[in-house]
């Protein structure tokens, strides 16, 4: 009999999963509402274990057009005790008043896998009593926690496990449970070792949900899911995910204080969970059919391209735009390799993207945008760009074009007289130098030599002149040189305080919350203090001129890997952002490795 009866056919109810069971299985006990309730209060569970609960569900459902929705309310018990229960019904408030469930019985029978118990007398003790209902408790209490591992895990879910090089692939963590989480944290995250990684945000990221694993009821939460894009090829390894989770579970050795009696007695247990490893095969792409200039796309995309006017004067400026969108790993896709016609001046492209990442895949366009200028007028081709990818639905590579656009460029009106010129050719600036030099024709201006120097003292003046020159530019040279090196020494003594004023801006920047910035200015921090330290030119700093100068100054061969490592780290991070990089790490390695050369060189 429902006793919570609502109005308009709605209902109450209490739940089981079975009305009999034995001592330590479990039962499921769930208080289902027709109607959306407040302030629920569950009962009592007297001879009964609480393994988790209360854990909160709603379902929603239309039929023929008409909606309707309900919450429930569920706990997993375990039978304690052998005997025959009432369960009381649970309390909840519909629109300001309150509504009781029906009561349900359950009979807890004795464990038929336990040995038989000795009749005990009737006159037995108190104090034995006592002592063997502690002992029967304790023993519950035992099972609870060593089968934790049966009711509280996580479970890594890969959407493929064989793909090819650069193809992306959605990895899921979930935690499944089916007791009362209290508290929890990640310990350790996975390396993402050989792959491109970017974690997916979702709204449901954390939120419970009843499911159903290997046919028994749980809770689940999606706890990290992550698009990956497999850098090499061969078998990769994904490490496990690591929680600390506090859980509680019914205490029955407690002091029976007062608030025991109301509410039961509770302990908390640490417990550490870990997912299972799972490995990804990763395949080289097939040789067959693969064109000369494919670049590494993967994926399914397309192309397009356009420019703002195709008539103009020279010296004017033409914007020339590309774009590829599809799906795939398109935040690769690098720029296309153009042949402009000779006559244009091409400056860099400014790429931009709009990439989305999420449990479908990756998706989005990127652009490369081209700032033209035409220097000589004519007729003009900016040719078909072509573009070949590898169809991961085909499994075949295809190569698509953009169409050519024809540019007519007419002479600049924009020209004062006084300071007019011709703008030439490339063709004829090349050939400019090697031309052939003018023959002067004015004999008015040749005169006859009346006189002659030799033996004369600007003679004499111009044999001692050199000489005392050279004395004077080593003199000099000598001077400088040592002026040179002093400022030298001064620069690499005063290297690692900048190094420490620039590493705190970064340290700002990271504060902030700005991770680009944060990685820019780290590593042009680490750049000006190798170029002070080691007297490197900047325009020649990069890490090979690094490591060529730490082995001149005989720097061990750890510390050169350690710079090495740090500076590709950051590289990575500000031209390919990488979530598994911890910007806190990545700071304090940048810390060490100053003070490591400092002492070595």
């Amino acid at each position: 009999m429902i006793l919570g009866q609502l109005s308009f056919g709605q209902k109450f109810e209490t739940q089981l999963s079975s009305n009999k069971i034995q001592v330590g299985q479990r039962l499921k006990v769930s208080y289902v509402l027709d109607d959306k309730g407040s302030n629920f209060r569950g009962p009592k569970f007297n001879g009964f274990n609480i393994l988790s609960g209360p854990n909160q569900s709603t379902s929603m459902q239309i039929v023929n057009g008409n909606m309707s929705s309900s919450i429930t309310y569920s706990y997993i018990l375990q039978g304690a005790q052998m005997g025959t229960y009432t369960i009381k019904g649970a309390k909840i408030e519909v629109n300001g008043k309150v509504f009781t469930s029906n009561d349900v019985q359950v009979t807890v029978v004795k464990n038929k896998s336990q040995p038989q118990a000795s009749n005990q007398p009737q006159n037995q003790p108190q104090q034995q009593q006592q002592r063997q209902q502690q002992q029967s408790n304790k023993q519950q209490n035992q099972i609870s926690s060593t089968e934790l591992n049966e009711n509280l895990f996580i479970k890594v879910f890969s959407n493929k496990t064989k793909v090819f090089i650069g193809e992306e692939i959605i990895v899921t963590y979930k935690v499944y449970t089916r007791v009362n989480i209290v508290n929890n944290g990640i310990n350790k995250l996975p390396d993402f070792t050989g792959f491109w990684a970017q974690d997916i945000e979702s709204a449901k990221q954390g939120r419970l949900e009843q499911t159903t694993y290997k046919g028994v009821p749980f809770n689940v939460a999606t706890i990290k899911q992550t698009a990956l894009v497999p850098q090499k090829s061969g078998k990769l390894e994904i490490d496990p995910l690591v929680m600390d989770v506090v859980v509680r579970i019914k205490d029955n050795n407690r002091p029976r204080s007062i608030f025991d009696q109301f509410f039961g007695g509770f302990k908390d247990i640490n417990y550490k969970i870990s997912s299972n490893k799972i490995v990804i095969e990763s395949m080289p792409l097939p040789n067959n059919g693969k064109p000369k200039d494919f670049t590494g796309a993967i994926g399914k995309f397309n192309i397009s391209s356009q420019i703002d006017k195709d008539s103009l004067e020279a010296n004017d400026a033409i914007n020339f735009k590309v774009t590829y969108s599809g799906t795939g790993n398109i935040k690769f896709v690098q720029a296309p390799k153009i042949n402009f016609p000779p006559d244009f001046e091409v400056y860099d492209p400014k790429a931009s993207e709009k990439v989305n990442v999420n449990a479908s895949g990756i998706s989005g366009n990127k652009t490369f945008e081209y700032l033209i200028i035409p220097r000589h007028e004519g007729k003009f081709t900016i040719p078909a760009i072509n573009f070949s990818y590898f169809d991961i639905t085909s499994k075949s590579y295809k190569t698509l074009n953009t169409k050519p656009f024809s540019i007519q460029v007419g002479k600049s009106n924009n020209t004062d007289e006084a300071t007019a010129y011709r703008t030439l050719k490339k063709e004829e600036i090349k050939l400019l130098g090697k031309d052939i030099r003018f023959i002067k024709t004015n004999l008015q201006e040749l005169e006859e030599k009346k006189s002659s120097l030799f033996n004369s003292p600007i003679h004499y003046l111009g044999i001692g002149f050199p000489s005392l020159a050279l004395i004077l530019f080593l003199i000099f040279a000598k001077t400088k040189q040592k002026s040179n090196s002093e400022l030298l020494d001064a620069k690499s003594k005063k290297a690692a305080k900048l190094a420490a004023k620039k590493l705190k801006d970064a340290q700002q920047e990271l504060k902030s919350g700005n991770k680009e910035a944060f990685y820019e200015k780290l590593l042009q921090g680490l750049y000006d203090y190798f170029s002070d330290k080691l007297s490197i030119a900047i325009a020649d700093l990069s890490a090979e001129t690094i490591e060529k100068s730490l082995k001149k100054y005989n720097a061990p061969q750890e510390l050169i890997d350690e710079t090495k490592e740090v500076i590709s780290i950051c590289e990575m991070a500000r031209f390919a952002p990488v979530s598994t990089i911890n910007e806190e790490q990545t700071f304090s390695k940048a810390n060490i490795l100053i003070q490591n050369v400092e002492k070595a060189v």
